[in-house]
């Protein structure tokens, strides 16, 4: 997940939804992944937290705006996404604790 992390800023990667708004395709893994690999970075998902409901709101709008940031979505992400993003979340970490 690297390449995500080192990206310069004007870069984005694209994102294809299908109509239930899930993500498809390569960069859809990629997403995936970088979900997966954010949980586990302490800048975004302290230790601190036992569960993933301790973990504050603004700790969790955070990690989706750098989703939003790095991340385009086709058609545009809307709130049923934004609910599928924070469930991938949620359950990246340890029986859905972040670690």
């Amino acid at each position: 997940m690297l390449e995500v992390w080192d990206m310069d800023d004007d870069e984005i990667i694209i994102v294809n939804l299908d109509k239930e708004g899930r993500p498809t395709g390569q960069e859809g893994t990629c997403l995936t992944r970088f979900i997966g690999s954010m949980a586990r970075r302490k800048e975004y998902a302290s230790i601190g937290y036992i569960s993933w409901k301790d973990m504050s709101g603004d700790d969790k709008s955070a990690m989706l705006k750098l989703i939003e940031f790095k991340f385009e979505f086709v058609p545009p992400i809307n709130d049923t996404t934004r609910e599928m993003l924070t469930t991938e979340i949620t359950t990246s970490g340890d029986n859905g604790r972040p670690i």
